[in-house]
């Protein structure tokens, strides 16, 4: 096996979908060359790749919230109800985080009304129920999650890297009192040359970040970087 199937079987087992009674069973499967691939009693379908999404926006909501931004959280189960318009309209906790404030939060204030960066597909059942898993972030974790969604939208928006699968690459960026990417590396190769040096010269190099770093923040930034296309 190698080292990119152990990291695209790895994330396939990261996230694990189930839906309501009434739906066909879904489980988790290896993805195929170009997304995340989820069977429905046998059918295979194209829902992991929003799956993924949504799990990525809990977690940027989860470090915005000053409660669960400091909150660790281990494998916790969640229903949430999704409407046409890519917002959370119910939530609710299978397991609980072992603190009945914190569980409030989490439902009430951080999944409840949250609006997601895409809609789901028109045939996608609800609940969508996932795992979440965050630890406590250092003071610099909410700035970190926002450079990672950046270079995610930057990725999808370069032709040389937005129809490619990039899972839970560890890149390396140094970032000037601008916000102004200045040098980047890929820590492990997406074992397509081609591909790391668009990532790295044609992607990160030269970005430009909303906001710029807190002024002690170190340098080099590491982050783990997937991208899921959908087409």
């Amino acid at each position: 096996m190698t080292n990119r199937d152990y990291l695209i079987r790895r994330q396939v087992l990261l996230v694990i979908l189930m839906w309501c009674a009434s739906a066909p069973p879904v489980t988790a499967t290896e993805p195929g060359p170009d997304r995340t691939k989820l069977s429905t009693g046998g059918r295979v379908t194209g829902f992991g790749w929003y799956a993924v999404e949504v799990q990525s926006g809990i977690k940027e909501a989860l470090l915005r919230n000053n409660t669960t931004r400091t909150a660790s959280i281990s494998g916790v189960r969640i229903r949430i109800w999704v409407d046409k318009r890519g917002r959370v309209t119910r939530a609710q906790l299978v397991d609980t985080t072992g603190s009945p404030s914190l569980d409030s939060v989490f439902t009430d204030q951080v999944l409840t009304g949250l609006q997601l960066k895409e809609p789901p597909p028109a045939d996608m059942p609800m609940p969508i129920v996932l795992r979440v898993s965050m630890q406590a972030q250092s003071p610099f974790g909410g700035y970190a999650s926002q450079v990672r969604s950046r270079i995610v939208e930057a990725l999808l928006q370069n032709s040389k890297t937005r129809d490619a699968l990039i899972v839970e690459v560890p890149i390396r960026i140094w970032i000037d009192n601008n916000g102004r990417v200045t040098r980047a590396q890929l820590a492990v190769s997406t074992n397509n040359p081609s591909l790391d040096s668009a990532i790295t010269d044609e992607v990160l190099t030269g970005l430009q970040l909303k906001e710029p770093p807190p002024a002690d923040m170190p340098m080099p930034i590491v982050l783990r970087v997937s991208t899921h296309p959908s087409s």
